[in-house]
């Protein structure tokens, strides 16, 4: 059965990214230790810069890839295409990137080098239906890259910039095995997209890139908020108790690469039964299971804190059973993301996203100073419910009308 196929590749997904996220995770929490707030407030400002660089620089072709390829594209065009495009924008972030810190050369060098990992080729093995393959070599990055840096602390090499020059160390080995073991032909049919072809796909994944910042001001920019209207206690336990929700970020990453191409198809099909059928399928094995974790967190919170963190994060305990739900905000908007873009509806879900993050943005401006902490998270909860009705709205009449207009 497809059913019991997705079940076994979801599970293998998960628990190797599981493993290799789990890994890193408790190597961030130790390299906090050894550097320190302020060393460790420089470092997770060059990850932030890093990751604002790479919604620009992927372009969210990953998210796209599935649904270019549905429509008739070769792994070769796409191949050359999105690695072309990224090749381009990686050289105008660093632009962009060199006067937005002026003269910091050393934030801007650490910068550049972790956006290198936008190269990868998950997006090769995701439509090709090759997903585990993936899952193993994202597995000996982690753990290899763990490894290395543990070692370099043992013997006395701890600093930012050491652990950055490991990270790239691991990620050519990690680059060698997807370009020159699984992908050379790749490599050796490479030639450069025509302009209509860069411009046409640039052009059409606009919005959703746009959607992709918009959506960093609940993660990125909402901690600024807290840093300047509470303080970087405040801003220490939002971060660590939103770490939580990383094990929801793993789990969807791993489901939209099972389920994205087969919604693609049935909508590029304009199929209701089969689009219902995917979607059902998506409810019953992601979104049930999340809604169970997250009730489970939510009365089990106050013994999640005591295991998890020290005395200093006891303030967790009142903010956990809220982040739960965050839980299950992923998963539906995972679902409702990969749909807006299937029903080719990405202007409106353009206008729906900033109009969201606007509101989120200027309820943060006006809130005073001192507000309860509970209150920032109460509110990024809010705002991400009602895109999610209006979402569901949306895209329950539009699948009425696929049913109504294209069956017979």
């Amino acid at each position: 059965m497809i059913s019991n196929s997705r079940i076994k590749q979801l599970t293998l997904l998960t628990n190797n990214s599981l493993i290799g996220s789990a890994a890193s995770y408790f190597l961030s929490i130790y390299i906090a230790n050894r550097f320190g707030a302020e060393k460790y407030g420089l470092y997770s400002y060059i990850l932030t810069l890093s990751s604002f660089s790479l919604i620009f620089i992927n372009w969210s072709s990953d998210q796209t890839a599935p649904s270019y390829f549905s429509q008739g594209l070769s792994k070769i065009e796409l191949f050359n295409l999105i690695i072309f495009t990224r090749f381009i924008f990686y050289f105008i972030s660093s632009f962009v990137l060199l006067i937005w810190i002026n003269s910091n050369v050393f934030i801007f060098f650490c910068t550049l080098a972790l956006n290198i990992s936008s190269f990868n080729l998950s997006f090769i093995f995701e439509i090709t239906g090759r997903n585990s393959i993936y899952s193993y070599i994202y597995l000996f990055e982690r753990l290899f890259y763990v490894l290395c840096v543990f070692l370099a602390i043992y013997f006395g090499f701890i600093d930012i910039g050491i652990i950055i020059g490991i990270y790239i160390f691991v990620l050519a080995f990690s680059f060698y095995i997807q370009y020159f073991v699984f992908e050379r032909e790749c490599i050796v049919t490479f030639s450069l997209p025509s302009f209509y072809q860069l411009f046409s796909f640039v052009k059409k994944n606009l919005t959703v890139v746009i959607v992709s910042f918009s959506s960093f001001v609940y993660g990125g920019i909402s901690r600024i908020f807290i840093q300047n209207k509470i303080g970087l206690v405040a801003l220490g336990l939002f971060s660590s108790g939103m770490q939580i929700t990383v094990l929801a970020s793993i789990f969807q990453a791993q489901v939209e690469r099972i389920w994205r191409l087969p919604l693609y198809a049935a909508f590029s099909e304009k199929n209701s039964i089969k689009i219902k059928e995917q979607i059902y399928s998506f409810l019953k094995f992601t979104t049930l299971p999340t809604i169970l974790l997250s009730i489970l967190i939510y009365f089990l919170s106050d013994y999640i804190v005591d295991i998890l963190f020290s005395n200093d994060y006891h303030a967790l305990k009142e903010l956990l059973p809220i982040i739960a739900f965050f839980f299950i905000t992923i998963n539906i908007n995972s679902l409702l993301n990969i749909c807006w873009f299937a029903l080719n509806k990405n202007r409106e879900y353009l206008i729906v996203s900033i109009l969201m993050s606007g509101l989120l943005l200027i309820i943060f401006i006006f809130l005073p100073q001192n507000t309860p902490l509970i209150m920032f998270l109460f509110y990024i909860l809010l705002t991400q419910v009602l895109t999610i009705l209006y979402s569901l709205i949306r895209i329950y009449s539009e699948i009425k009308h696929i049913a109504k207009n294209f069956e017979f």
